[in-house]
């Protein structure tokens, strides 16, 4: 069974830990919940407005019928190929088994177009019977 490059920095996809003595954004959490309704949600403010840290304390406050993969992006994450791999590594920390067929073809020689990528690997989250959200943290 193939795994995933060495070469990927596992902090990357591992989720932030949540400090101690926090003010609860309970309204920001609430929207949070509510965006589960929809395929995307998106936050957006200037940097350091704690976009992160809401996102851990939602993450910390939610039941476990909902599976969180987190990805923490840069400027190497532009390139396709390596960002596929990257959420593919946040994805199989919910679920081993996702993206696990197509880690042939981005790893050989000739990767393959993202865009026809996508939909099998759409396709096997959606497989799943629990929510999975997958955090873009950048």
């Amino acid at each position: 069974m193939l795994s995933l490059s060495d070469t990927l920095l596992r902090t990357k996809i591992s989720i932030p830990v949540l400090r101690l003595g926090l003010v609860l954004r309970k309204r920001l959490i609430e929207k949070l919940d509510k965006g589960l309704e929809n395929r995307l949600t998106m936050i957006s403010a200037p940097a350091g407005y704690g976009k992160t840290t809401l996102l851990c304390e939602w993450i910390a406050s939610h039941p476990p019928d909902v599976q969180f993969a987190w990805l923490a992006l840069d400027e190497e994450d532009n390139n396709p190929t390596i960002f596929l791999q990257y959420a593919i590594a946040a994805l199989q920390v919910v679920d081993a088994e996702i993206g696990q067929s197509l880690l042939p073809a981005l790893q050989g020689p000739n990767p393959p177009d993202p865009v026809g990528f996508l939909s099998p690997l759409l396709n096997q989250i959606n497989q799943r019977r629990d929510k999975v959200v997958l955090i873009l943290d950048d």
